[in-house]
């Protein structure tokens, strides 16, 4: 399930516009298949891990490539993904930002809302962390809201209540509730 990502008010969305421009006449499916075989090759398909050649991939793919590509790997990789690759393969911050870089492309608002519920789980709230996401990320809070409520049953605007308070809370609230 990927989005189109220029409907995507999101300067962080866009932000993948480093990529190179998606030209079906270079990334074609013949490409997406070796690419595919290049990072099961570099991955789950060897011991250890070639992380260069697996970071390149990734990194250096048009989100419509790298969409084919996962394509690719699920169907010759029965009950595997790029992100389950990942996860299998990186360990700590190179983890991290490899599947916010993925899930980011192939689901960004379940992403995000994954990132403000990570800013108010446990005891206390993140509240750099929490205030940096709002801010960040206004412009996408109607998706953000309506995944997040999916995902956990519960609105976003109740759980910032639930977990914040004082003007603080109502300087979150209004915002959050404007969009």
């Amino acid at each position: 399930m990927g989005v189109d990502i220029e409907s995507v008010p999101s300067t962080e969305v866009r932000e993948l516009s480093h990529l190179p421009s998606f030209n079906p006449a270079i990334y074609t499916s013949a490409k997406a298949a070796a690419d595919a075989d290049a990072l099961y090759k570099a991955g789950e398909g060897k011991w250890g891990t070639d992380e260069e050649t697996f970071i390149g991939i990734i990194i250096s793919s048009p989100v419509e490539h790298l969409r084919n590509i996962d394509a690719a790997y699920s169907k010759k990789y029965k009950k595997t993904n790029i992100i389950k690759a990942i996860k299998g393969e990186f360990k700590g911050a190179a983890q991290a930002a490899l599947l916010f870089h993925v899930r980011m492309v192939f689901e960004p608002f379940e992403l995000l809302a994954d990132l403000f519920e990570s800013t108010m789980k446990g005891l206390g709230t993140d509240e750099y962390g929490l205030s940096a996401a709002v801010v960040r990320y206004h412009a996408m809070l109607p998706q953000i809201k309506s995944a997040y409520k999916k995902m956990y049953g519960k609105e976003l605007s109740k759980r910032i209540r639930g977990d914040t308070s004082g003007e603080y809370r109502d300087l979150l609230l209004a915002i959050v509730d404007s969009q």
